[in-house]
């Protein structure tokens, strides 16, 4: 089936950032020769292998020549004057990819955990055509993962299986940069937030994939999104030009604006909800800002490091523990009573692009690179505790889920996730 499908590939990307583009319907006629066993094959033999869709080299000159002698149907010429018809048959080709999504056959990963040393990978996930640019994931049954992508979509995951099963598309049609998840209260169902490089935010339903509302007020390309789970919850954007928005939730208009002093943006930042919320963010200038959200305030700047901050993560507590991950190479721990560095993490060879602290006895501190690993730190020592490999490009992300065991994910430019034994 791959040798058949290889030829469509260009058609099923093409519908991913075009699901209206024209289809080549003389190739589309040939895809359907090969998927229909109406062609009568030379050997009986070679006529089984192309239903199990195993075609050899012989097999598909077969084909090609008994496709030039034929007349082509009559639903051929129904496709060329009807575009949503083209439409559907795009879109159902770009699914088909969910279908031969490599993963591992099991759907108890602590069955899989168990026989696998730390560090190892259990699954690969596969369908976006573009690299990675973040992933969010989300507790339930079964969990789900969510990750967008500069092939301009966002798509959710069963975890329990590996399979991509729902493809969102971007409204604009553009590289989708950040997501942020709100769970379902009983006035809503759960949301999903998008942000792309264009000046806006899209709000879904995940109970039936509707876009429900558009948030703009941006005037740079949306950079990162986060929500707290407080009541009200508060939605936060920053864009390339500095500026950091936070929205009315219930009329999806900005609240109050704050911004990065000069020409520095945030490259990612995290909220830390309480009596006095406040916002940590990795700024393209090598330093990490504190906020006051309910005033938009600058309360604190941590220096230390010596390139572009990349990412933070906040590890909550009676004193909160702030680490950031930076071009330098390096991630650092912050001491956020007094704003000074207390330990740096020096092991990764390139940028630094993701951070995160997964809360436990004792808590558990990850990183990612461009150097294409992913490495686990001792949080007393600062010293290399285990590296995980597996990617063939830069990793650019990285997700957690709690549980027995936490389950680790981590997104690439090669364009796919992988699941790790931790």
């Amino acid at each position: 089936m791959q040798k058949i499908f290889s030829s469509r590939e260009s058609d099923r990307n093409s519908y991913i950032t075009n699901p209206t583009s024209s289809l080549n319907t003389d190739n589309l006629h040939e895809t359907f020769i090969n998927l229909t066993p109406i062609e009568k094959s030379r050997s009986s033999s070679r006529a089984t292998d192309r239903r199990k869709g195993l075609l050899d080299s012989s097999a598909s000159i077969t084909i090609e020549d008994a496709s030039r002698n034929r007349k082509k149907p009559r639903f051929i010429e129904i496709l060329k004057s009807n575009r949503a018809l083209v439409a559907f048959i795009r879109y159902m080709i770009a699914i088909s990819e969910n279908f031969t999504t490599k993963s591992t056959p099991s759907n108890t990963p602590s069955s899989t955990t168990s026989k696998l040393p730390i560090g190892s990978s259990i699954r690969t996930l596969r369908g976006h055509t573009d690299g990675i640019t973040q992933m969010i994931a989300v507790p339930g049954s079964p969990p789900k993962l969510y990750t967008c992508s500069f092939d301009k979509t966002f798509r959710e995951w069963d975890t329990s299986t590996g399979l991509s099963t729902r493809i969102y598309l971007d409204p604009n049609n553009t590289a989708v940069i950040g997501l942020a998840y709100y769970p379902p209260t009983e006035q809503n169902p759960a949301l999903l937030f998008s942000g792309s490089t264009e000046p806006l935010i899209h709000e879904w339903s995940l109970a039936n994939t509707t876009l429900l509302r558009n948030f703009a007020g941006h005037t740079g390309s949306i950079q990162y999104i986060s929500i707290s789970e407080s009541i009200p919850p508060r939605l936060v954007s920053a864009s390339t030009n500095g500026e950091f928005i936070q929205w009315d939730f219930a009329t999806g208009t900005p609240a109050p604006k704050f911004n990065i002093p000069g020409t520095a943006y945030s490259n990612g930042f995290v909220i830390l909800s309480g009596t006095f919320p406040r916002l940590y963010s990795a700024d393209s200038d090598f330093v990490v800002r504190e906020w006051d959200l309910s005033t938009g305030r600058l309360l604190r700047t941590y220096s230390g490091h010596t390139g572009p901050v990349m990412q933070v993560a906040i590890l909550p507590g009676s004193t909160p523990r702030l680490f950031s991950c930076s071009v330098d190479t390096t991630v650092i721990e912050w001491d956020t009573t007094t704003g000074r560095a207390t330990r740096t993490f020096t092991g990764h060879t390139a940028k630094v692009s993701s951070v995160i602290v997964i809360p436990g006895t004792p808590a558990r501190l990850f990183s990612a690179s461009f150097d294409k690993s992913v490495i686990e730190w001792d949080l007393n020592t600062g010293k290399v505790l285990r590296t995980f490999l597996g990617h063939s490009d830069q990793v650019t992300a990285l997700a957690y889920l709690l549980g027995t065991p936490p389950r680790l994910f981590s997104g690439s430019a090669d364009r796919t996730v992988l699941e790790w034994v931790i």
